[in-house]
């Protein structure tokens, strides 16, 4: 239960503002946001494209190929026993909105696969819940025509993120579970993949040099709970 967190909700807000003025932006992968892995493969070529914020574009990540949109690419291109053209279309920063408006327009018409991440700077605007519903319901409309099959990774676990402390990392845990039930419920009406981070074993050694985003090891675990949805 999240009730006793109300009157420190104010207490919150500033600490995050606090907190988030002063992070030094992780640098992107000096790779390129494109690939093709597993040339050879008898299997059809199939497109995989990830859309969201920072978190696609590799930020924490060594490499474009170490974080999810490499390691999802291989493990679609094993299970298709084919060719997999992939592609991220992302944005630092990105909200549910700018997702909406800005990033799903610029995908292509057509794609297999579309994986999506988004949620950690609504949490940290303090975005409601009827902001999410409606953004993400055009959102998961517009990718649901634009892909066979879409995958949606819940909020980030930022209630465990070693730079962030209490109340403010219990605030944003409450209204990530939130918002990931509004999601859940989206995603089910719609047959479309839906995978809670909420839920998923996180360790201080899963989160990149900020203590906020994820790392490496962090990316892995992510990209292996979206994989068994592919």
């Amino acid at each position: 239960m999240s009730w006793y967190l109300s009157p420190l909700r104010p207490l919150a807000v500033r600490q995050g503002e606090r907190t988030i003025g002063e992070l030094d932006e992780l640098p992107l992968p000096p790779d390129a946001p494109h690939g093709v892995v597993g040339a050879g493969g008898a299997g059809p070529r199939q497109y995989l494209v990830l859309v969201g914020d920072e978190t696609v574009l590799g930020a924490g990540a060594t490499s474009m190929a170490d974080g999810l949109p490499g390691i999802l690419a291989r493990r679609l291109a094993a299970l298709r026993d084919g060719e997999v053209s992939w592609q991220v279309v992302g944005e630092p920063g990105a909200s549910s909105l700018r997702v909406h408006h800005r990033l799903v327009p610029m995908l292509p018409a057509h794609s297999d696969v579309a994986v999506l991440v988004v949620g950690m700077h609504d949490l940290l605007a303090r975005h409601s819940v009827a902001e999410w519903r409606g953004e993400m319901a055009a959102v998961l409309d517009l990718l649901a025509r634009k892909a066979g099959r879409v995958v949606v990774c819940g909020c980030p676990p930022m209630g465990r993120a070693p730079l962030l402390r209490w109340p403010l990392s219990a605030s944003l845990a409450a209204d990530a579970r939130r918002l990931d039930a509004v999601t859940r419920e989206l995603c089910a009406q719609r047959d479309i993949g839906f995978v809670s981070l909420q839920e998923m074993d996180t360790t201080p050694e899963d989160f990149a040099a900020d203590r906020l985003h994820p790392g490496d090891a962090g990316l892995r675990r992510r990209a292996e709970a979206v994989a068994v949805l592919l």
